[in-house]
């Protein structure tokens, strides 16, 4: 039981949904440029996994998005089983990022199962919304991982106690922007 708990059980986990995620993203995209920068990414995600968790989370938000979208469409598997894998990734994401950061602390495991259901059901209610959205996988998932990085960067600064209504409002100029972005660039062909 106390290797279930511990961070190398945690790192072992990384590395076998990196593979799975992996093999899937290779499965669904044919794009070779596409494929050695989600390897690249990965790579050095798992390489600097103790100093910036960021980069494996973030790439494994993404590349599960993307995988999960073409699961849906492509292999016309039930909403209901897609929504439960969502949330249990990003409760397990979420938990490992959290646990990762050095320096926060929570008051109790309340609090931080309390974080993790509202960021889960977050990027589920998403991840609902850009699914019934007529555009490319690529893109709904890009909108996902921002809202995965703005949602837990905002659950770091609030432990510890640093948020405020100037870095909220930084917040939501960065989220518009990027949706800004990924809209254009949607629009135009790319």
């Amino acid at each position: 039981m106390k290797f279930l708990k511990s961070p190398l059980f945690g790192k072992i986990l990384i590395f076998l949904t990196s593979a799975t995620v992996l093999w899937l993203f290779f499965y669904f995209e044919s794009s070779v440029m596409l494929r050695v920068l989600s390897v690249l990414l990965i790579v050095i995600g798992l390489l600097s996994i103790n100093k910036n968790p960021e980069v494996i989370v973030l790439s494994l938000v993404y590349l599960t998005s993307y995988d999960l979208y073409n699961i849906r469409y492509g292999l016309a598997v039930p909403l209901p089983i897609v929504m439960v894998v969502i949330w249990a990734f990003t409760m397990f994401l979420g938990y490992f990022y959290l646990k990762q950061l050095k320096s926060i602390n929570f008051p109790s495991r309340d609090y931080l199962f309390s974080y993790l259901l509202v960021w889960s059901l977050s990027i589920l209610e998403i991840f609902l919304i850009m699914s019934f959205w007529p555009i490319d996988p690529k893109t709904k998932s890009l909108i996902i991982t921002v809202s995965f990085f703005l949602i837990g960067k905002t659950i770091y600064l609030n432990v510890n106690n640093v948020l405020s209504l100037r870095r909220i409002s930084s917040f939501l100029i960065v989220s518009l922007v990027s949706l800004v972005i990924v809209l254009a660039l949607t629009f135009l062909g790319f």
